[in-house]
Parts: structure tokens; sequence; C-alpha cells
């Protein structure tokens, strides 16, 4: 998720303020090994990608 996040051009911040969470929050998310549904689908919606390419996207 960090890769896209930032090949999109987001930083931690910006995207934590576009969904009304901390930038730790965020960071907890990306480290996370398993990813809820529902922040995985508002994340994909602010990155504009598929929750699918968030959950198999190779760096």
């Amino acid at each position: 998720m960090e890769k896209i996040r930032t090949l999109r051009g987001f930083s931690q911040a910006e995207l934590a303020d576009y969904l009304k969470k901390t930038r730790q929050a965020i960071s907890k998310i990306e480290k996370s090994d398993t990813k809820e549904e529902d922040k995985l689908i508002k994340i994909a919606e602010a990155l504009g990608v598929s929750v699918e390419a968030i959950e198999t996207f190779n760096e």
C-alpha cells in the first residue's frame, strides 16, 4: 500500500487528512499484514485504485 500511495503522490499525512485519520494510523495500516476491508475500500477510493490493486500489488 505504501508504494501505491507514494506513486499516486500522497504522503501519509495527506492521506490521513483525506481519510480523517492520523498519520500514525496510516502508518499502522501500511505496516499491518492484514487490512480491514472497510479501511481498504476507503483508502482505495482516496488513491483512485481498486481494493484488488492494493491487495495484489508487488513492488
